[in-house]
This record gives C-alpha cells, structure tokens and sequence, in this order.
C-alpha cells in the first residue's frame, strides 16, 4: 500500500493528516503527544542496553539503536527484547494497535562513513518494506 493511501486511511480513521514521505521523513515539528510517547519510548530501550549504546531518533518513524561492544549476536538478542518491549507498550497502550517494525543487525565498518552506513542501512529496510 503507498504511503498516500496509508496517510489518507489514517486521515478518515483519526480525522487526522500525517504527513510522511516513502523515506519515513515527517514534515512539521513534532506534537506534544509525539514527544511524550517518544520519551517513553527512549526510556524504555535504555532499560534494555548498556550506557555504552546510543539511540538516535530523527522522526517518529525510524529509530537507530546502535549497540556497541558487542558480538552480533548479543545485539541481535538485545533488539529482539526492544522489539518485543516495543510490540507490548504500543499494543497495550493504544487500543490493541498492531505495530509493524523491522530491524537488522549488522556489524559497522571502522573504514567508511557512519552517517554513510546509515543511509544504506535505512534505504534497505524501507526498500524492503515498500
């Protein structure tokens, strides 16, 4: 389904816009709603890995966990406990909502970009989605 046809489901649903482009890049500042939810959501994730680690959330639809110190898969069963955390708040939380996520754990490269990486990590998950 493209992202129109999903803003325009949301729109009669709600009786409210989101604005979202096929990147997941929101137009508009956040509202005040967003940002307590988001606060709630970057509490919980700290709870599930180490000081060490960083979370970078640039709009409500992409978070980067980015898991340091750590062999692939000790990062790939610190995200499927995210994830599940995830999964049960917004289930819990708004009205049996079934959210869907994607996540990839991938080993970062010392010899090139981190914001490179990023970008090439973030266009396969939506390319992937789409």
């Amino acid at each position: 389904m493209s992202q129109e046809n999903e803003d325009k489901k949301l729109k009669e649903k709600s009786g409210k816009s989101l604005k979202n482009d096929t990147k997941g890049q929101r137009s508009g500042p956040w509202s005040r709603k967003e940002k307590e939810f988001i606060a709630e959501l970057v509490h919980l994730i700290r709870e599930n890995i180490t000081p060490a680690d960083f979370i970078n959330i640039s709009n409500p639809s992409l978070i980067v966990i980015c898991i340091n110190d750590a062999t692939a898969a000790k990062a790939q069963t610190a995200m499927m406990k995210v994830y599940d955390k995830i999964e049960e708040m917004v289930f819990n939380n708004f009205n049996k909502f079934e959210l869907v996520m994607q996540y990839k754990v991938v080993p970062l490269s010392t010899s090139v970009p981190f914001e490179k990486q990023l970008l090439d990590l973030t266009k396969q998950l939506t390319e992937q989605h789409d």
